[in-house]
């Protein structure tokens, strides 16, 4: 009052939360040292992240949420951050001849940041995959991606002399728990009679499993013996003589994968002779290699029952190239909402799986006329004395029926029992089955007043490992 002035306004705008801003990351070269995620925002905020650290174990990319503190106007953010590489997944090789520079070795690989660039030894870098005019010895393939990411891995070319029997054993890539094949080919197989060959193997890495695929020239007169453990002799005895082409395949070596790492496949040559009709005659023997690699490890629990009156979430772990849920689901994760069995198989980048599994079921106080059943998930009938056999689990006294079969994975029925007693060994007709995912069905009913909370039949799978 008393003043020569008039009434004004101020608008003043506010904002929920200022943005949090940071510094871009990567993209980061795979299995590489990862920085730490920045701790404070550019605009000076403080708070946590999640995942908390950086992981280059896997190809693609990640993405971190900040949560800012308390108590800041501070907005949540997220980081992307791209982590790329080439990877080297085989190299085929031409070896060498008499000792000339004729080698050949293609290396094979794959990357999410083309173009790919390659080189021998790290030096003279090209963009042909193909090195050619190698000597006789062993080297290291480097690949390179736009990002400047690199891998390695080695190979060794072999010499070839001619005008003798070459017995070549191949190098292979597998997974652990999975049987393999490994070729056993020749080169000049011409006019042979008979042979011994002798091949040395790590016992702890590998187990022999016999023969397949074998020549039909060679049979019936191949025969493999392990004579002592890591070493496998194969004879052959023929009444006439047997020529095949250059570079045939005599036969595949069937290994089981005990466990991962690298291991060499060494001919005994001393212990090698191979006859042709007149005499014995000079043969190289070329070694080959196996690469085992680990199973990846899910756990969608570490139990094998949970109970729960309300919806769980499963989670099989993040970085796996692939996932398969019982109902066929592909994320990560699975809600699971009623009682079951809940299983999933993982793949990894080297294509190598993995299993885990969890029994769903409402959480209810003890009646003493209810009675249940639990079907274990895996089983390993390697006659250690623990979980030989893929056995029903039943702990009452009361006398149920009872019937089980097993199916393999092409639903052909490998087992059947009415006795809840007595579970599958692990065999069909007598013969071990190979490591893998079989389905079981289980059918099973009480005499009154009891009863089964489960409901007849049910359904599952079990892993049958070594």
């Amino acid at each position: 009052a008393g003043q020569c002035a008039a009434t004004a306004t101020l608008d003043i705008a506010t904002d929920n939360q200022i943005p949090s801003t940071f510094a871009a990351i990567g993209p980061l070269c795979l299995n590489a040292a990862a920085p730490a995620l920045p701790a404070t925002s550019i605009e000076g905020f403080t708070g946590a992240w999640s995942p908390a650290t950086i992981s280059t174990s896997a190809l693609g990319t990640i993405t971190y949420t900040f949560t800012p503190a308390a108590g800041q106007c501070a907005a949540t953010a997220t980081l992307m951050i791209v982590i790329s590489g080439p990877v080297i997944t085989d190299i085929p090789t031409t070896n060498s001849t008499d000792g000339l520079a004729n080698g050949q070795a293609l290396v094979i690989s794959m990357g999410d940041t083309p173009p790919l660039t390659y080189s021998l030894n790290g030096t003279a870098w090209q963009t042909s995959n193909v090195f050619n005019n190698l000597l006789a010895g062993t080297y290291t393939a480097w690949v390179q991606n736009a990002n400047g990411c690199q891998t390695s891995r080695q190979f060794t070319i072999l010499n070839t002399v001619t005008g003798k029997v070459e017995v070549i054993a191949e190098s292979v890539l597998s997974c652990i728990s999975v049987q393999f094949q490994i070729p056993v080919t020749a080169k000049a197989f011409t006019n042979i009679s008979s042979f011994t060959i002798q091949l040395a193997f790590d016992p702890s890495a590998l187990e022999f499993q016999g023969l397949s695929q074998t020549n039909s020239l060679l049979n019936p007169s191949l025969t493999p013996t392990v004579i002592s453990p890591g070493i496998l002799q194969i004879t052959f005895t023929s009444s006439g003589s047997v020529t095949l082409p250059s570079g045939d395949r005599l036969f595949n070596l069937n290994f089981y994968g005990l466990s991962s790492g690298n291991t060499a496949l060494t001919w005994n040559s001393l212990q090698c002779v191979i006859y042709s009709a007149s005499g014995e005659i000079p043969a190289i023997y070329t070694q080959g290699s196996v690469e085992i690699r680990p199973a990846p490890h899910p756990q969608i629990s570490d139990q094998d029952t949970l109970c729960s009156d309300q919806a769980i979430v499963l989670n099989a772990g993040q970085g796996f190239a692939s996932y398969r849920w019982q109902d066929g689901s592909t994320e990560p994760n699975l809600t699971a909402n009623t009682e079951g069995h809940y299983w999933v198989v993982v793949t990894d980048n080297n294509g190598c799986q993995g299993i885990d599994s969890v029994m769903l079921s409402p959480c209810e106080n003890p009646r003493s006329y209810e009675l249940q059943i639990f079907m274990p998930n895996a089983f390993s009938p390697n006659n250690d004395g623990t979980n030989d056999e893929f056995l029903a689990i039943y702990d009452r006294e009361v006398s149920i029926s009872f019937s089980m079969m097993v199916f393999n994975k092409w639903g052909e029925q490998i087992f059947s029992s009415n006795d809840i007693t007595k579970g599958w060994d692990g065999t069909f007709k007598g013969v071990p089955c190979q490591p893998d995912l079989y389905t079981w069905i289980v059918s099973f009913m009480a005499p009154s007043p009891y009863y089964f909370k489960q409901t007849s039949p049910m359904l599952g799978t079990v892993m049958l490992l070594k």
